[in-house]
């Protein structure tokens, strides 16, 4: 009996000692689903009345409460307990004995409530981890409630941040919501609902004035209302625009000249406008990751060339074409080895360009100072908030959306501040001779493989 009852215990993880488990199983059918149920008794941990402190109480019976328990081979399981009950001869109050194993007022015990918490800090559904715990949808979202309220606005700032933004519920101002993380841990601090500036002034000015001249410096991408914000609010900050937006703004204005120029010849030659519109993609790559070793057949071209002779083939149908690609090219090389001086040089060259390319050039003059910082701060960037951000999207694809703001944000900072590392070992900036040994690497990589795709080439052939 003795033993058994040992076992169950160790089987169910009941570890109060006050909790003996009967010799008694039963499996029911609870909504057309079978439960494995399981009898004990808790009897009292103290031999006085809670209320008056006197050691005059007297038994009054038991009382049977139903406690859900984790399930056992797939199947939910049910604890159904009696409790003593007492009576006190002093103050006439009655009280039941307590145990650990289940909060007061509750029939989910400990370990249900540990899984239901773990599930959480996934993707999840609600609706998802109630089927799979057997609760109710509410119980999961009353746990829920209760952990966002430990979640507390962060008591410090991070030396450096990330701005961002993210779609959000229908509640929200705008229906966005900002975003900021740190930038060396990568983790995420808050998400508020809206991104106005006023919001984000109310919250930031939560903290002392010294508090947040700590700031160093803050990661945004190319958004004009967030410069005006951090002058204000962080006095000592560095505004740092993110590279891969430096990027994506020149490599968009150049696709659209592209397809303009595209559009501007398809009557007169349909195959030229064929091989603009199939190779895009080697028009935005790197000059120097592009293959020229490996000659072979490509489409819409009637002889074998390699991926580098098609790119100059291309770009020598128009000057405006030519120029604003190796504009590109040299943009993004000057970016890569952090040379301000020949980056500044090309923004501020005045000849004659596009209309596309020229705003882009004019919105890069803008940000000069900022993009100074970049090179500065070469190891911070935006792309772990973003990545935070892509993460976002999926739990609000996974839920079908969300009504309300509140729970958007429990579930977001649950996922994201639950079961991860507070620190890191990352550095805030990397010296220029780091960075051009990785770069090195990085090419000493890319002529293996090209060689490697050679010696299969001429294997085959």
């Amino acid at each position: 009996m003795c033993n058994y009852s040992k076992s169950l215990k160790i089987t169910l993880q009941i570890t109060d000692k006050n909790i003996k488990i009967l010799d008694k199983t039963d499996e029911i059918e609870i909504n057309g689903c079978k439960h494995l149920v399981y009898y004990g008794v808790l009897e009292a941990s103290s031999n006085f009345c809670p209320y008056c402190q006197k050691c005059k109480i007297i038994n009054n019976g038991y009382r049977k409460v139903k406690v859900k328990m984790p399930s056992i081979s797939d199947k939910p399981a049910i604890l159904y307990l009696n409790k003593h009950r007492f009576i006190c001869r002093g103050c006439r109050k009655s009280f039941t004995a307590e145990t650990t194993e289940v909060r007061k007022n509750s029939n989910t015990s400990k370990n249900l409530r540990a899984g239901i918490i773990k599930r959480l800090s996934k993707e999840n559904t609600l609706k998802e981890i109630a089927e799979s715990c057997a609760v109710s949808t509410n119980t999961v979202l009353r746990i829920q409630c209760d952990l966002s309220k430990t979640l507390e606005r962060p008591k410090t700032l991070p030396v450096c941040m990330c701005f961002d933004e993210v779609s959000s519920t229908s509640d929200s101002i705008s229906k966005m919501s900002f975003v900021y993380a740190d930038a060396l841990t990568h983790k995420i601090q808050n998400i508020l609902q809206g991104r106005t500036n006023k919001i984000i002034k109310d919250y930031f000015l939560y903290y002392s004035y010294q508090e947040r001249c700590k700031v160093k410096a803050v990661v945004i991408d190319m958004n004009s209302g967030y410069k005006s914000i951090i002058r204000e609010l962080f006095p000592n900050a560095k505004i740092v625009i993110d590279r891969f937006h430096i990027v994506q703004l020149v490599n968009r204005a150049f696709n659209k000249y592209r397809v303009s120029f595209m559009n501007s010849i398809k009557d007169k030659n349909k195959e030229l406008y064929r091989q603009l519109k199939c190779y895009w993609k080697n028009l935005l790559t790197s000059y120097n990751e592009l293959d020229n070793g490996t000659h072979k057949k490509f489409k819409y071209f009637k002889y074998i060339t390699t991926e580098q002779d098609i790119v100059n083939y291309l770009i020598k149908q128009d000057s405006q074409l030519y120029k604003c690609y190796w504009l590109i090219q040299d943009l993004r090389e000057a970016l890569e080895k952090d040379d301000f001086d020949s980056f500044k040089a090309l923004i501020n060259d005045k000849s004659t360009l596009p209309r596309y390319m020229f705003t882009a050039i004019k919105t890069l003059r803008k940000y000069k100072r900022q993009i100074k910082n970049t090179m500065y701060y070469n190891g911070l960037s935006n792309g772990p908030l973003e990545g935070i951000n892509n993460k976002i999207k999926v739990i609000k694809r996974i839920s079908y959306g969300y009504k309300s703001f509140s729970n958007f944000k429990a579930k977001i900072l649950l996922v994201f501040s639950l079961f991860t590392p507070s620190e890191t070992n990352k550095k805030p900036r990397y010296s220029k001779e780091e960075r051009q040994a990785v770069l090195a690497k990085k090419k000493e990589i890319r002529l293996k493989r090209k060689n490697r795709k050679k010696a299969i080439l001429l294997n085959i052939a």
